[in-house]
């Protein structure tokens, strides 16, 4: 084993991690200068480690996820291959996988999705954070369909999960997911119930800025128009919290911001941030977030009496990348 070839491996890693969310253009260009040392040393687990934190950072701060696919699903064949039996991190390969396939296309990949939540669960190496997020997986699978029945089901067990391990940060994540689905069942009380809850958690990870700007986004939303001045207090956070955030949000960040401008009758303040949105999905070229994305801009656009037949081209367009694509061409029908 070359120690200098290590030592570069170490340092290339370490750099990559501290950039993976201000810069994760550079993140992945020092992984891959850093991948041919780890080659040198013949660690297999190291460059299992390597591999895994590129798909990481493709999947989660740079939100290529077509290439995220790509990769992890390349990764995940190579995972399992017994040279790596003895590495304890390729429980989180099987896990990227999880939201690979979710981010994608989450109803073509339900099956895939399922079959990777089992695989996960099946590592002897499991740890906490992958058993919680396998059940995250589960849930995703239906809430992406906006089956929210199942999705509730699966939700609250994700919760279960979070608590018993007594993990602040999951806990955080995991009540926002509840807000998703009771937001769409219109449930405004359980809304701001589990915000409030979400907000907490959140605020005591710095690493949670994210989940934490999505939860005063709900509180805003599950607030108005019954305390309108309170909705209003949130929304002035949520603003404040973006000034801060490195990254993207969520896309359910922005169907709460802009349910909010909505609920006001302020169409024109939710195109805006749904341009802001759209944006964001072109860099990613998820099929489904960009279905999803031109979906909601014909519905403002419609409130707002102008043409949507550019959106409408783009979403059938975007549509016929996924594995059904008669399900979106049915809801652009009812818009």
């Amino acid at each position: 084993m070359s120690s200098d070839a290590y030592v570069q491996a170490l340092s290339l890693f370490d750099s990559a991690l501290y950039l993976r969310e201000s810069n994760p253009i550079q993140a992945l260009n020092l992984f891959k200068q850093g991948r041919v040392f780890a080659e040198q040393v013949k660690d297999p687990c190291l460059l299992l480690e390597y591999d895994i934190w590129t798909g990481i950072v493709l999947l989660y701060y740079r939100r290529d996820y077509e290439a995220a696919l790509a990769h992890i699903v390349k990764l995940v064949v190579e995972a399992r291959k017994p040279i790596y039996d003895s590495c304890k991190q390729r429980t989180m390969a099987y896990r990227e996988l999880i939201d690979a396939y979710l981010f994608y296309d989450p109803i073509g990949y339900r099956q895939q999705v399922f079959e990777a939540t089992q695989l996960t669960e099946q590592d002897p190496a499991i740890s906490d954070d992958s058993w919680c997020l396998t059940q995250r997986g589960r849930c995703y699978a239906y809430l992406m369909a906006y089956e929210y029945a199942p999705a509730l089901e699966e939700g609250l067990r994700y919760l279960e999960r979070c608590d018993q391990i007594s993990s602040s940060f999951r806990l955080a994540d995991a009540h926002n997911v509840i807000c998703r689905i009771y937001a769409g069942q219109a449930d405004w009380e359980q809304v701001a119930h589990h915000g409030a809850l979400a907000e907490t958690y959140a605020g005591l990870h710095y690493d949670a800025r994210n989940w934490f700007m999505e939860s005063l986004a709900w509180q805003a939303l599950a607030a108005q128009p019954r305390e309108p001045q309170r909705a209003a207090s949130f929304h002035h956070r949520v603003l404040m919290q973006l000034t801060q955030m490195q990254g993207y949000p969520s896309h359910w960040f922005y169907d709460a911001l802009c349910l909010y401008h909505e609920a006001n009758q302020q169409w024109d303040v939710a195109l805006l941030w749904r341009d802001r949105q759209l944006q964001e999905v072109l860099d990613g070229n998820s099929p489904y977030l960009m279905v999803e994305c031109y979906l909601r801009r014909i519905a403002l656009l419609g409130q707002l009496g102008r043409d949507t037949s550019d959106e409408r081209t783009q979403a059938l367009q975007h549509a016929q990348r996924l594995t059904y694509p008669e399900q979106i061409i049915k809801r652009l029908e009812r818009l």
